[in-house]
């Protein structure tokens, strides 16, 4: 049986053999190719809610928090280095959660943030994050408490205090629940854009106009330009991604990917156009192509809370020898 082609989430572009490619200053001869979008994704996120007391110092005890977000283990003394505190003045619980999955929470929704260093601790009081407890009250909004791993930012956990006049519960006894966040995704592979998988450009035909200053000589290295003006997007992140599993699979557990990738590439972007050789793994080696079997993702990401938030674009491409 013949093997299928990889499939890859990016359109990039044909060879280009007498040009060499730079993302910020394109040499004649070489086009970028637009990005499309050939991903439907729905995200939900789940948020547990614990209520409390109103005006008291309460107690947040995360001892019995041992599985993540994701249904990872976790250790609560040595998994947990920080623990955030944030509050929402005038968004509901279901508002932040659904800001929060489809990454579209600003600056101006937030009023105030805290924060918790536990040590080998595993609780911390309202105190220890520096707030003061007179604020703690049912009228002051959506207090999101995020609980981050190491390096900062890696996030672990989410729970919301619900300050209520009736209760009188002083402790917040955090427990797991998992996962926490899920996308419904729908990947369109009926119309896949043909893609060298070694690299190369699209040639600019002679009869356009051809500005020979900006020709290069001698060998090039292989790029991977892509362009998403048409898109209308503000990216500040791009991924390249490669998984072995099916992809019905890739899609039921698409808000955990970044685990399931066998290989992961990222880059930092702006404007409208990069090139994807300057995308780098977590160990420092460049994407030099689109080799290996399975299926690739190229997403256009915005710096989000968590991994698992809806990215702002997917395309699908086959990849092709030479």
């Amino acid at each position: 049986m013949r093997p299928r082609p990889s499939i890859v989430l990016a359109v990039i572009l044909s060879g280009c053999s007498n040009c060499c490619v730079d993302a910020s200053d394109q040499h004649a001869g070489v086009l970028p190719v637009a990005l499309v979008s050939h991903a439907t994704i729905v995200g939900e996120l789940t948020i547990p809610s614990y209520v409390t007391a109103e005006r008291v110092d309460v107690l947040i005890d995360w001892a019995a928090l041992t599985s993540d977000m994701d249904c990872h283990p976790l250790d609560p003394v040595d998994d947990i280095a920080g623990v955030g505190l944030i509050r929402f003045p005038k968004l509901s619980e279901a508002e932040v959660a659904s800001a929060l999955i489809n990454n579209t929470l600003t600056q101006a929704n937030t009023n105030g943030y805290a924060s918790c260093s536990p040590g080998e601790e595993t609780q911390c009081f309202l105190t220890e994050f520096g707030f003061a407890v007179d604020f703690y009250s049912l009228d002051g909004g959506v207090y999101l408490l995020e609980f981050d791993g190491s390096p900062v930012g890696d996030l672990r956990a989410l729970a919301v205090l619900r300050p209520d006049p009736e209760s009188v519960v002083t402790v917040a006894t955090i427990v797991p629940v998992c996962p926490q966040a899920s996308l419904e995704v729908s990947l369109d592979l009926t119309d896949p854009v043909e893609i060298p998988a070694a690299g190369g450009g699209v040639r600019v035909p002679r009869s356009l106009p051809f500005d020979d200053s900006g020709s290069c000589g001698g060998e090039s290295e292989p790029s991977w330009l892509v362009d998403w003006e048409e898109l209308s997007i503000s990216p500040n992140e791009l991924v390249v991604a490669r998984y072995t599993i099916p992809v019905s699979e890739l899609e039921a557990q698409f808000a955990a990917r970044e685990a399931l990738a066998a290989e992961r590439f990222t880059l930092d972007v702006s404007g409208t156009s990069a090139d994807l050789a300057d995308a780098t793994s977590a160990l420092g080696d460049r994407f030099d192509g689109f080799d290996g079997e399975g299926v690739w993702l190229i997403e256009l990401r915005k710096n989000s809370w968590f991994e698992g938030s809806v990215p702002l674009s997917v395309t699908v491409v086959e990849a092709q020898d030479p």
